[in-house]
């Protein structure tokens, strides 16, 4: 999941010593007791973790974290193989009895080459590859010497968004891209699916192009970088692949971002 480019001190702790202070207020957030706490440190055991490292850019009582949401805390762990990989930890007051919904639907998306691969699930953990990269607001900060970097990766990215709606699968927060997409040197990830559904309608292919090109912190470089000047065009051309969510309405809509 979330790996910031900016190098802060790692902290290195096996998982018997997760159960005091201050690592038990990490993987029980945010109110440990000795039950959830041991109960996080056999999950964690089953999924193969060897150690916990703390880094990242967010932190959670002086340590360092990959993130921090309403559902989960993501730290980055060691598998007993030496493997790093991205855990999801559910929080001890989510809106959620376990994480296995949200695994449900990241691997209906990792079927279909979307998303960081999930390694692995437990009632209160994901286990999945980590992904070194950039937000999309780092990324689109500092595009010297990669502009012509920005259109490919910029298509992939609107074809992922394609195929989890031609599955069926809404992801739900990609209005708010720059918390849920994340793109490495050569491709872009779609993170995190706890607010995906396949009851809803999906939308990610107009969320995404509303964030990247119309209303986003970042749409005036990405509309600069690939010509996309005519929103009139643009809106008229999402509102006809909303109707039928079509591959042939869908391509009209790339030439309108210049993609």
């Amino acid at each position: 999941m979330v790996e910031s480019k900016l190098v802060t001190p790692e902290t290195a702790v096996s998982l018997e010593d997760l159960a005091v202070k201050p690592y038990s207020t990490v993987i029980a957030y945010p109110v440990p007791d000795a039950v959830s706490v041991r109960c996080r440190i056999d999950q964690l055991a089953e999924l193969g973790v060897d150690r916990i490292v703390f880094s990242g850019r967010s932190s959670i009582n002086g340590l360092s974290v990959l993130g921090k949401g309403c559902v989960g805390v993501v730290v980055e762990g060691q598998l007993r193989g030496g493997t790093r990989v991205a855990l999801k930890i559910r929080r001890t007051d989510a809106n959620r009895p376990s994480m296995m919904a949200e695994a449900q639907f990241h691997r209906k998306a990792n079927a279909e080459g979307v998303g960081p691969s999930l390694l692995g699930e437990s009632s209160d953990v994901l286990s999945m590859m980590l992904v070194r990269g950039w937000t999309l607001p780092a990324w689109a900060s500092d595009l010297s010497g990669r502009v012509d970097h920005v259109v490919p990766i910029l298509r992939v990215l609107l074809e992922q968004c394609f195929t989890l709606d031609r599955i069926g699968l809404d992801h739900g927060e990609l209005s708010h891209a720059h918390k849920n997409v994340l793109v490495t040197q050569d491709y872009p990830v779609i993170i995190d699916f706890e607010s995906a559904s396949l009851k809803r309608k999906p939308s990610n292919v107009t969320s995404i192009v509303q964030y990247l090109f119309i209303a986003g912190g970042v749409s005036h470089i990405f509309r600069e970088v690939t010509s996309c000047r005519d929103e009139k065009s643009l809106i008229e051309s999402l509102t006809r692949y909303k109707r039928n969510m079509s591959r042939d309405e869908f391509d009209n809509v790339l030439p309108v971002l210049g993609l």
